[in-house]
């Protein structure tokens, strides 16, 4: 009488393990990040009424993969001239703020930048005043 096989448990064993492995990352490799950093001076100072004053902000990508900006966010005096878009990898993004106070007042603040940052600080301090 034959004996049956132990080839076919081991084979069954081992197709089992190979459809269990995840080969779509590799361990080895870091995830992708979106590392978001901001420079610039946003300090406006006394701006009259009803006038324009505009400061320079760099928006940095110091991750590894795609850095979505969805939007500037601060109070309705300060608009941006590019606001949302990508920036890549170890690229930057420079806009120009511009600051048109509505009344005789002080509009200190922070200014924040959305998007789909995995790390970073996404917010700066706006220091402005409007004058008649």
């Amino acid at each position: 009488m034959r004996q049956p096989s132990r080839a076919l448990p081991i084979l069954l064993l081992l197709a089992s393990l190979v459809a269990s492995c995840d080969n779509s990352k590799n361990p080895d490799e870091p995830s992708a990040t979106r590392v978001v950093r901001i420079d610039g001076d946003l300090n406006f100072g006394d701006v009259q009424v009803a006038q324009e004053a505009q400061k320079t902000l760099r928006i940095f990508n110091d991750g590894t993969a795609n850095l979505t900006v969805t939007a500037i966010q601060g109070a309705s005096v300060f608009t941006a001239s590019w606001s949302s878009g990508v920036i890549a990898p170890g690229t930057s993004q420079t806009t120009v703020v511009n600051f048109r106070p509505a009344a005789a007042q002080s509009y200190n603040g922070t200014l924040v930048i959305a998007s789909d940052a995995t790390t970073g600080a996404n917010q700066i301090t706006v220091v402005a005043r409007g004058v008649s």
